[in-house]
């Protein structure tokens, strides 16, 4: 699957950039400028402070005593393995936590509601909220999303209040195994304090992430509506539900066009900010990653 998935986001992202041409991306470099450059950085580092609560929060609630600068420096080793291998950064964040705060692997696996389901269940809340307020007349795509981001909203609800009861009935022989997963899934559920804190924690980094699309967007001149940047930030965050290539190369960008395309956005400027945003996103991972080993040394 490594050499399909890197050929395909290598395939696609190449296609993206043909597309622009080296002469348009130059100009929106030129236009986005260091300023630019500096901004954008300071929201995804503001983004990822944002996230690194919805590790820490949890981990709090079944007792163990996390810091959140390793925390937040681990998110960035997360990025970098993400960008080898689909789904590599998890392991790397799962072994990067147990070496570091000694957490058991039940625990852990505990970690995969608020890490993922209530992180989609943030991007089918901004999702169902960015359709509606574009919605002025019921047209086929914007019911499909509608539909689409409430399912999402829905069954990401339903699995984090009862994740634990399904382990609970599973064959006696697994569900003994899967016992303390359970228990500490079933802590997470009867909080429902805690996972409105990290849906908060999810849907606030979304937003800044889709900020960080809509400075790019203005600085090469297009000004978008806020009820326009929130819907092109979360058909473009829907990508995180498809990880099939490294770091959603690829998949990305085109979620990022068929969000642009919907608000009216011309495609080559679509197409360029979006290998924009992965330049810049390639290119901070590879800086703060060095220092991030560092750090949890």
């Amino acid at each position: 699957m490594t050499p399909l998935s890197w050929l395909t986001g290598m395939a696609l992202v190449a296609a993206v950039v043909v597309y622009v041409g080296p002469q348009q991306l130059t100009a929106m470099f030129r236009s986005i400028g260091v300023v630019g450059v500096l901004a954008w950085s300071a929201i995804t580092i503001a983004a990822r402070l944002v996230q690194t609560g919805t590790t820490v929060a949890p981990l709090s609630v079944l007792g163990f005593r996390v810091h959140y600068g390793d925390v937040f420096w681990m998110g960035w080793l997360r990025t970098f393995a993400n960008q080898v291998l689909p789904a590599a950064g998890v392991v790397a964040y799962v072994k990067a936590l147990r070496h570091k705060f000694d957490i058991p692997w039940p625990q852990l696996a505990a970690l995969a509601t608020p890490q993922f389901v209530l992180a989609a269940a943030a991007l089918g809340i901004i999702g169902v909220a960015a359709v509606l307020s574009n919605l002025e007349a019921p047209d086929l795509p914007h019911v499909l999303l509608l539909t689409a981001y409430g399912v999402v909203l829905l069954v990401a609800v339903g699995v984090a209040r009862g994740a634990h009861t399904v382990l609970r009935v599973l064959p006696p022989f697994i569900a003994e195994r899967l016992e303390t997963t359970s228990d500490a899934l079933r802590d997470l559920a009867k909080r429902p304090q805690l996972l409105l804190v990290v849906i908060a924690s999810h849907t606030g980094t979304i937003l800044l992430r889709g900020s960080r699309v809509w400075l790019l967007f203005a600085m090469v001149g297009y000004s978008l509506s806020w009820n326009e940047a929130l819907l092109i930030a979360a058909v473009a965050e829907s990508s995180i539900l498809i990880q099939f290539t490294p770091g959603g190369l690829g998949i990305r960008e085109g979620a990022l066009l068929v969000g642009a395309a919907l608000v009216g956005i011309p495609i080559e400027a679509a197409a360029g900010i979006a290998v924009v945003d992965r330049i810049l996103m390639l290119a901070i991972t590879a800086l703060l990653a060095p220092p991030a080993v560092v750090a949890l040394r």
